[in-house]
Formats: structure tokens, C-alpha cells, sequence
């Protein structure tokens, strides 16, 4: 009985490693926000890192300015809390003006965050004590690129088959997991109240739609429905956009936010850029689980 115990706890311990190392190495794309003053600088990242037993190596890729930098990254995994240390790294300074501006020395850190499919690092980088007056403190938020389907499942009273997302990481809110989701649908749509949102007149018949959490990534899970039909189900708003392509019909055509959840910081909220043609309209939706937020488009008239 020992034996069976003791091994059954070191397969264990193989697969929650396996799975760390599976999640983190790979491609992460976000930004980083530095303040300096009453000043923002956005970086704009790519984050590739391997990971081989607790060990982490990478590059960090990263686009200031008008100039597009690379450093090598390397640090310690801590499977305990999901979190990745980093040692000190060179960054261009946050007054960098050309390529020749002198690099801050950083090091900080990175929590890993699994919610469903989806896998998010949120931390901070740190200037060494040496260069903590000419160099600011900088919020990283990163997205996995392709995540894996990993969702657990749960049937729906009408017996469809609804993604329902858990959060999985070591010091995630597990009250988010319990948290209230609504499954979409036609008849839930309808059964909201709908906030008649800004209509905005485009050239041509085709558009494309962006959506993206507005603000921090704080788990909002929603469906999209155009002209009262689903063309997205079960979506988590994040980092990377969903990406969305629409034929507008004649006349006014509607564009409705489904929330599932309220995520963390209610209401759920998204921002949304339609792109039609050589026009772009970057719009802020909002909905509860009393409202859908709408977008309305229209096709110009051709002359």
C-alpha cells in the first residue's frame, strides 16, 4: 500500500512539473507600462522563454519608440507560487530617444495565471538599486499565444455543451472559479435590456472586428452576437484579440456584447476596433449580466 502511495505521489509531482514546463516555454505577447512623472511609455513585447527543470532561459523582444530591441533573459522558476524570478537583464531606458541611450539594469518577477485555455503572466520588473532614480518601475502583462483547449466542460440545462473557465494557477482568485456563468444564447440575449451604442457609417460591405479586455485582464468571458445571431461563443477577453470578420447586411446592422461573467472588476467591459478598409473606430464596450453593449454600423450610401 505504501509503494502503490508513493508512487502514485511521484506521478503526480512528473505531471504538475511537466505541465508547468508545457505552459510556460513557448511565445507571450503583451506590453509593459512604465510611469515616469505624470508621463506613460507603453513597451510592447514578445517574451519567448524554455523552460528545463526549474531553470529559465529566453529573449525578451521588445518594440520603444521607434526602435525594436532584444536581450537575453534567464531565472528561476518557483512551482510553489507560479512564479518566475528573473536575473538582472539590460533594458533601454525609459528616456531612450535613438539606439545609443544607455540601458537600465532590471531584474523582477513574473506570476503565472491558467484560466481554461488561456495562460497570462502578470508581475513587474525592478531597476537595480544603482539606477532606481533614472530608471521607473514597469507592469508587465503577457498572453500565451496559441493556447492549448484545456477548458473543463459542463452541461447546460438545455443540454448544449458550455465552456466554463476555472482558474488553475497557484495564487489565482479561486472565488473567480465559483463565480456566476451565464451560457449564451438567443433567448438570454433577448431577455436583456440593450444600450444603444455609437453608430458609426463605413465604406465598405465587409468589416473586420478586434476585441480585446479594456484595461487590466481580469477574466471576462463573453459571446458576440451580430444582428441578434452568435458569431462567438465562450471568448475570453485578453491580450490578444479575437478576431472577428463580418458582412454587413443592408441598412443599420448591430453589434452586441454577451457578458458570461463579470470577471473580476465588474462591469465586463472590452474595447473594440472595427476595421473597414482604410478606416479604423476604436470603441469601448460594456455590458452586465442586466445589459448587452451594442455597436451600430451602417454602410455609406455609394455616390
Amino acid at each position: 500500500m505504501m509503494r502503490y502511495f508513493f508512487l502514485t505521489l511521484m506521478m503526480s509531482l512528473l505531471l504538475q512539473a511537466a505541465s508547468a514546463q508545457y505552459v510556460i516555454t513557448g511565445s507571450w505577447y503583451g506590453r509593459g507600462e512604465s510611469k515616469a512623472g505624470l508621463t506613460y511609455n507603453t513597451y510592447l513585447c514578445e517574451l519567448i522563454l524554455l523552460k528545463k527543470g526549474n531553470n529559465i532561459t529566453g529573449t525578451l523582444n521588445y518594440f520603444f519608440g521607434q526602435h525594436e530591441y532584444s536581450t537575453k533573459v534567464s531565472g528561476v522558476y518557483w512551482p510553489e507560487s507560479g512564479t518566475i524570478e528573473f536575473k538582472p537583464f539590460k533594458l533601454i531606458s525609459f528616456f531612450a530617444k535613438d539606439n545609443n541611450a544607455p540601458d537600465c539594469q532590471m531584474d523582477g518577477s513574473l506570476t503565472l495565471y491558467t484560466h481554461g485555455p488561456d495562460s497570462v503572466l502578470y508581475g513587474q520588473l525592478n531597476p537595480l538599486e544603482n539606477y532606481r532614480y533614472g530608471c521607473p518601475i514597469i507592469n508587465i502583462s503577457l498572453q500565451k499565444a496559441k493556447p492549448q483547449p484545456t477548458a473543463s466542460l459542463k452541461k447546460t440545462q438545455a443540454g448544449a455543451v458550455a465552456a466554463i473557465p476555472v482558474i488553475a494557477a497557484k495564487n489565482a482568485d479561486t472565488a473567480l472559479s465559483q463565480q456566476r456563468q451565464v451560457p449564451a444564447s438567443v433567448s438570454a440575449l433577448q431577455q436583456r435590456t440593450f444600450v444603444k451604442g455609437q453608430l458609426i457609417e463605413v465604406d465598405t460591405d465587409t468589416i473586420m472586428l478586434h476585441l480585446y479586455d479594456n484595461g487590466k485582464m481580469d477574466f471576462d468571458t463573453v459571446s458576440v452576437f451580430f444582428n441578434r445571431q452568435p458569431v462567438a461563443e465562450h471568448k475570453l477577453l485578453g491580450l490578444t484579440p479575437i478576431e472577428i470578420p463580418l458582412v454587413l447586411a443592408a441598412g443599420e446592422n448591430e453589434i452586441a456584447l454577451f457578458a458570461e461573467n463579470l470577471g473580476e472588476i465588474p462591469p465586463n467591459t472590452a474595447l473594440c476596433i472595427v476595421y473597414a478598409g482604410t478606416q479604423r473606430y476604436d470603441l469601448n464596450l460594456s455590458s452586465s449580466l442586466a445589459t448587452n453593449g451594442t455597436i451600430r454600423i451602417k454602410r455609406k450610401a455609394p455616390r
